[in-house]
């Protein structure tokens, strides 16, 4: 019996956070992840090399590792837990390396835009884009 379902977040030392796309026999699976650097994804992964992944990733735990999408931080995507001004709430991000530095984005409107410091952010979860549907 496989140990993960379709749907499951599941983290891999090497792709970081990924989700179940797929529940093979002999307990392998297909898995999506949202990191564009890395390309090419074994057809299947062993049981052995997934970890279960909890939603939310605490800041001081782990940061995120972007250095490899400077120049598209679009896909850097994260909902992020925000504490600032005595306020919690909960808003999608993106990671952008500026002034020698990595911030938190939110694109509020093509004119509009909140830039939140690390020290303001206590926790993220990574977007994930789903792969395409296959016939």
């Amino acid at each position: 019996m496989n140990k993960f379902k379709f749907g499951d977040k599941v983290w891999h030392e090497k792709y970081g956070l990924c989700v179940i796309t797929r529940s093979e026999p002999l307990r392998l699976y297909s898995i999506a992840h949202n990191h564009p650097a890395i390309a090419q994804i074994p057809w299947l992964i062993s049981e052995s090399e997934l970890a279960p992944a909890s939603d939310w990733v605490k800041c001081s735990e782990r940061m995120p590792d972007c250095d490899d999408l400077r120049e598209r931080p679009h896909k850097a995507l994260f909902w992020i837990y925000c504490q600032l001004d005595g306020r919690n709430f909960v808003t999608r991000a993106y990671r952008r390396f500026q002034l020698g530095k990595w911030s938190w984005v939110n694109q509020l409107s093509f004119k509009h835009q909140m830039i939140f410091q690390d020290a303001a952010i206590t926790h993220y979860m990574p977007i994930i884009e789903p792969t395409p549907p296959q016939d």
